[in-house]
């Protein structure tokens, strides 16, 4: 029951899991060594949240669509991801946020590369549910093999599950 705020650090140990629950409908679970700031402005009508990935990764269940004047983003040091309402999970490799990982669950993310000098670079780029994508160099490519279940951990199934049994659907291929 602790209450984070505005641009609180929060880390993970190297076996710990965190599990946050962001107003009532948005839920974010953080696997072990992660680190990200909170970035949270407005209120229920027209919020404003960003998470800054700085390392690890997060994967977060958003269950309502946004509100018109709602965003929700999860940046990492080379891309943007922004999202109304879905299933996702992002995570990056480290200080040198040289490449980063979505994979989509339910919903679509958009993904916005940021080149080297700061910038978006190219085209946001759209991944839908059952797709993953790999963002580094100022460009994002979808990756061939979708998301692939059976690689993440038990941890992270079981979120999504209780996502499913609160009538969630999760689209995902199991291979």
């Amino acid at each position: 029951n602790m209450l984070l705020e505005n641009n609180d650090a929060v880390k993970t140990l190297e076996d710990g899991y965190l599990y946050l629950k962001l107003d009532d409908d948005k839920f974010l679970m953080a696997e072990p060594a992660t680190s990200f700031k909170l970035i949270a402005t407005g209120d229920s009508e027209n919020s404003k949240t960003r998470i800054e990935l700085a390392n690890g990764a997060v994967t977060i269940h958003i269950t309502n669509p946004l509100s018109v004047g709602s965003t929700f983003e999860v940046g990492t040091g080379n891309s943007t991801m922004a999202v109304r309402g879905t299933s996702f999970r992002v995570s990056t490799d480290g200080e040198a946020n040289e490449q980063a990982v979505v994979e989509v669950f339910e919903g679509e993310v958009s993904v916005q590369p940021i080149g080297a000098d700061g910038n978006p670079s190219g085209d946001p780029m759209g991944v839908a549910a059952g797709e993953s994508a790999v963002i580094g160099n100022g460009e994002a490519e979808e990756t061939a093999e979708g998301v692939q279940l059976s690689a993440l951990s038990v941890e992270v199934l079981e979120f999504l599950k209780e996502g499913i049994d609160n009538g969630n659907d999760v689209g995902a291929t199991r291979d």
